[in-house]
């Protein structure tokens, strides 16, 4: 066996131990059902709660499946869920650094590049199975209480918003390399997906710099059907800025625990 491979086998291990592989997908599962059952069971929820206020009139509109699901991924996944992502990731590089396990590790003649991508490849699979069944769980609710989505253009929305997700994922990896407080990568990778959402709110034309406006490609998807402008330079530079990411994490793990050692 590999080293690399045993370095993916001891990372997926220690997501089972610590139960990372069961409780992350079962959060997204919960934020996945929350949005159908909410918006449905609405108008019964007001009026358990007393209705609203006299005088108010107030009409729910008509929605679709795929609108409910395009709320799912804007509302649910890209507010609490990624934030739920990032907090479970920020002390994925920096645990090993602090432990003294990294240092270990590179004296056993363990590459930078073994060791980072095993790491990420083993970590965004959990992402990855985390989104999906949380978009499958409300799949399921969506198509029972509302109307079907285009189940190609569910996988294909669904596709597009993982692109975004493993940015965020590959950010917070990065800063927990650079960092050693866990708090500091989670507040400092917070303000960033914030910018970044803020930022959608600009000219089209910008947006192709900015991973955030994947979301809003994912949405149109899955309601029209297809991309928005600008979709494939988008995918393009988030791929490379994750790919930067990825280096100038290397270089700097290279020139702090390498030198030290």
């Amino acid at each position: 066996m590999s080293r690399w491979s045993i370095l993916f086998n001891k990372e997926w291990l220690e997501s089972r131990r610590n139960f990372k592989l069961l409780w992350l997908p079962i959060v997204f599962i919960l934020l996945g059902i929350t949005q159908p059952l909410i918006t449905f069971y609405m108008p019964q929820i007001l009026q358990a709660a007393g209705g609203l206020p006299e005088g108010v009139n107030f009409t729910f509109p008509e929605l679709t499946g795929a609108q409910v699901m395009a709320s799912t991924l804007s509302e649910q996944f890209d507010q609490l869920g990624l934030f739920i992502i990032i907090i479970s990731m920020m002390g994925v590089v920096s645990g090993d650094k602090n432990s003294g396990m990294l240092s270990f590790m590179l004296t056993r003649s363990t590459s930078l590049t073994e060791y980072l991508s095993s790491k990420w490849l083993a970590q965004a699979i959990i992402v990855i199975i985390s989104i999906i069944a949380g978009c499958m769980a409300s799949y399921y609710y969506i198509d029972y209480l509302y109307s079907s989505i285009p189940f190609t253009s569910l996988l294909l929305g669904i596709g597009i918003y993982l692109v975004w997700c493993l940015f965020i994922f590959t950010f917070t990896m990065a800063l927990s390399a650079i960092l050693g407080k866990n708090a500091a990568v989670a507040f400092l990778s917070m303000v960033v997906l914030i910018v970044l959402k803020v930022a959608t709110v600009l000219r089209e034309e910008v947006q192709m710099f900015n991973p955030a406006y994947l979301t809003n490609h994912a949405v149109n998807m899955i309601t029209q059907g297809e991309t928005l402008s600008s979709f494939a330079p988008t995918v393009v530079v988030t791929v490379l800025l994750m790919l930067i990411l990825m280096l100038l994490t290397r270089t700097y793990l290279s020139k702090k625990e390498l030198v030290s050692m």
